[in-house]
């Protein structure tokens, strides 16, 4: 006998309508042989689900593990990552709390859409999320729901699209200070009454002033700086991780001179930590002798702590100028290369002092240069035309 439905429609194996009118669908899971039920509001809603079970089913899928919330599905992605160090796993830590205070955490993996993720991701970009930390979000999604995939409990991963095909590439990001925002950034920070920002506004100078990458940075020991030839030796870095270990790579290795305000920075920066040693009297994977030092606790700064710090300043400097302003330990560096490409260092020299494999890579700085700098450039050789 042929069943319908309360408006005519033809009913499926499987398929009943309920007294409330919603519907549901049954059938027996291949694994584990037990009966299943699935209810959706309408018969449209049942088929797109049933017809994802039915592929599952013809391939043999264990369709209950598919009812795994996504909030523990990445709880159990990060079990897998053993060879994480702590610092990065903190990182994946702070990025999956992230995507549980989503509604889709709550939701079962096999119901995850691709269009669902898309406009998450769109959402926090359009509210100020960085796109840097979106690509972190985004790659942990994506290899938690593979993990689903592989093990058979998904049809196919709804993360596996490109996040540049929804996001726009954030050149912003990359953008150099220009000499008015460097100017009112460290204007902000000499003025700012709160007590940590006299040891940033010496942090963005240095930064800003010697190209150095945070690592190095936050791997600097007293023995490096060298005042009477006013040159920084690089040598070493911080990782992420916390291990004190040598620069990315063996250009990196290098000397970089001073300005007189890198000296007076460094000379502040090498008072306080002398100060906080001496009350602390604390070691650091087995120096006692590193600069850049918290004072809470006598450590070497961490590099969260800087980033959380340097997004702290976007939003002060937007109150204070009511100017948006994109900063990071890495745009100081970019600044500082910008800075030098615009003020004519010939392309070796500064590749030598930015520690790249090539020059070709500190020369593509020159897409972040004013328009105005280019200008004063083409006039030098517009006679010569």
């Amino acid at each position: 006998m042929t069943r319908k439905d309360n408006r005519g429609r033809v009913l499926k194996i499987g398929e009943i309508q309920r007294k409330n009118l919603s519907y549901e669908y049954r059938y027996n899971d291949p694994v584990s042989g037990k009966r299943v039920s699935i209810y959706k509001s309408t018969l449209q809603e049942l088929r797109v689900e049933e017809k994802k079970i039915q592929k599952m089913l013809d391939e043999q899928m264990d369709t209950l593990q598919g009812n795994r919330l996504l909030e523990d599905q990445l709880d159990l992605y990060l079990t897998t990552k053993l060879n994480l160090r702590a610092g990065s796993k903190k990182t994946y830590q702070t990025a999956i709390n992230t995507l549980k205070e989503t509604p889709m955490a709550k939701r079962k993996i096999r119901q995850i859409t691709a269009t669902q993720i898309k406009l998450v991701f769109i959402d926090w970009y359009t509210k100020g999320r960085s796109r840097e930390y979106i690509q972190l979000c985004y790659t942990i999604l994506r290899s938690a729901l593979q993990m689903g995939y592989e093990d058979g409990y998904m049809i196919k991963n709804p993360c596996s699209f490109k996040l540049g095909s929804i996001l726009p590439k954030n050149d912003s990001q990359r953008k150099p200070l220009t000499k008015q925002e460097k100017e009112k950034l460290l204007k902000m920070l000499a003025e700012s009454t709160n007590p940590y920002d006299e040891f940033y506004y010496h942090v963005v100078l240095v930064l800003c002033e010697t190209g150095l990458r945070i690592g190095e940075f936050r791997g600097l020991r007293k023995g490096d700086i060298d005042f009477e030839n006013g040159i920084i030796n690089v040598h070493h870095q911080l990782t992420r991780e916390g291990e004190y270990t040598p620069p990315k790579t063996k250009n990196a290795i290098r000397q970089i001179p001073m300005t007189q305000n890198v000296v007076n920075s460094m000379k502040y920066l090498m008072d306080r930590a002398n100060k906080i040693q001496g009350q602390k009297q604390l070691s650091y994977v087995g120096y006692d002798d590193f600069i850049m030092l918290s004072k809470r606790n006598g450590l070497p700064v961490s590099g969260y702590t800087y980033a959380r710090t340097f997004t702290r300043f976007e939003k002060e400097y937007k109150e204070k100028y009511e100017q948006d302003i994109v900063v990071s330990p890495h745009i100081c560096r970019h600044t500082f290369c910008s800075n030098c490409a615009a003020g004519g260092m010939p392309p070796k020299s500064l590749q030598i002092l930015m520690g790249h494999a090539s020059f070709q890579i500190s020369m593509d700085v020159y897409s972040g240069l004013e328009f105005l700098t280019v200008k004063a450039d083409f006039a030098r050789v517009a006679a010569s035309l």
